[in-house]
């Protein structure tokens, strides 16, 4: 519908941002405060569960999630009016090929949004990248840019009557921004999730998996190549869901440390070696099955002690 079809009362709608299968999103004048927001409009589809999905939204009072100022109804029509973010949605971003740096700081924020979901005692729902809402911030003191996020339409979907099914789409769907976020670093080839996680240990898990990119990407210095192989080692032990030979040729590309130097320290851990220039320099089939073996463990672990 286009936006000089509807009359929602104290606020001009501009344009279309988006459509969904349930609704349209406009952006809009608010006629009352002078601002800026967007207005949310929703179709005979997914009009029976708009209040509830609007009242959801509005209970995750963060500043890394979109704020909801008001729900209402023209005619049968319900609509809601929301914090306009002018950015772009996360799909849209990662097609620009941000660096690194950037996908680390927005993968960040949004698990810190997520977390305060899981810490009330709801999920998101939908947190995919089509739900990421990223802009450009520049400091008015010294212009600096930066970037924030905001995380937005809390999902009502089919799986929302079935706790077991909506809790691990909600691991699928964090499971899967994280894999279109770091897809130039291979994450699917780099990472191994265990399947039996959900939404909660694949978020601390995931953490550690992009801390591994930091340190493994970050600019090479030769002085620095042994405690690089230390840190690598020490993370990729106590979180063994990683593949190793994907590892080794991430770091030999990268020129942060050696294979040696890290498969080195990685076999010291695992074959109980004190003297670390005793362990062996290649990563051996034996090597493989134990790491594997302690992969599975820790998963275990995981599970048990966070619950």
């Amino acid at each position: 519908m286009n936006p000089q079809d509807l009359n929602v009362p104290g606020y001009e709608l501009l344009e279309v941002l988006g459509r969904g299968a349930n609704a349209t999103v406009y952006l809009a004048q608010d006629e009352r405060l002078n601002r800026k927001v967007a207005v949310k409009v929703w179709n005979r589809r997914g009009e029976k569960r708009a209040q509830q999905e609007a009242s959801k939204i509005a209970s995750f009072s963060h500043h890394l999630i979109v704020a909801t100022f008001l729900f209402g109804r023209v005619g049968k029509r319900p609509f809601c009016v929301m914090e306009y973010v002018a950015g772009k949605d996360g799909k849209s971003w990662l097609r620009a090929g941000p660096p690194l740096s950037e996908r680390l700081e927005i993968w960040r924020q949004y698990t810190t949004a997520l977390r305060h979901i899981h810490h009330v005692g709801a999920v998101h729902g939908d947190p995919h990248l089509g739900n990421i809402l990223i802009r450009l911030d520049v400091s008015r003191q010294d212009s600096r840019e930066s970037l924030s996020l905001k995380l937005a339409d809390a999902g009502t979907s089919r799986y929302w009557n079935d706790h077991t099914e909506f809790d691990q789409r909600e691991a699928d769907l964090i499971l899967e921004t994280a894999s279109r976020i770091f897809v130039a670093e291979s994450f699917d080839a780099l990472w191994i999730h265990p399947q039996a996680f959900g939404y909660g240990h694949s978020l601390d898990v995931l953490d550690e998996c992009a801390k591994y990119l930091s340190i493994a990407f970050q600019n090479a210095d030769q002085d620095m190549q042994a405690l690089v192989a230390t840190n690598l080692a020490d993370l990729i032990y106590r979180y063994p869901f990683f593949d190793i030979e994907t590892v080794i040729a991430q770091v030999q590309q990268s020129g942060v440390t050696t294979g040696q130097r890290l498969v080195r320290r990685l076999n010291a851990k695992l074959h109980r070696i004190t003297n670390v220039l005793d362990a062996a320099t290649e990563w051996t089939p034996e090597s493989r099955e134990i790491y594997s073996d302690l992969s599975v463990r820790r998963a275990y672990e995981i599970k048990m002690i966070s619950g």
